[in-house]
């Protein structure tokens, strides 16, 4: 089953595992920075979370939001 999702949503693709990366990478320094910690943490995975006035979510925003959530326990 999961593999067939990677293949029909093309989650392989190398640009999508690159941004992928830049995503978590991103959150890793704010991690280390100090500017995301525990106390901070189920805020700004709220905030990834949240749609924007049109409806749409950020991009890879629920990549984010579950790094932080297994990351940051």
């Amino acid at each position: 089953m999961a593999s067939q999702a990677i293949v029909a949503l093309n989650l392989d693709d190398k640009t999508l595992k690159n941004e992928r990366r830049e995503v978590i990478a991103g959150l890793e320094r704010a991690i280390e920075d100090g500017e995301i910690n525990k106390t901070t943490r189920d805020k700004e995975i709220a905030s990834l979370r949240a749609l924007d006035k049109e409806g749409r979510a950020k991009p890879f925003g629920h990549v984010a939001a579950l790094y932080l959530e297994q990351e940051l326990t």
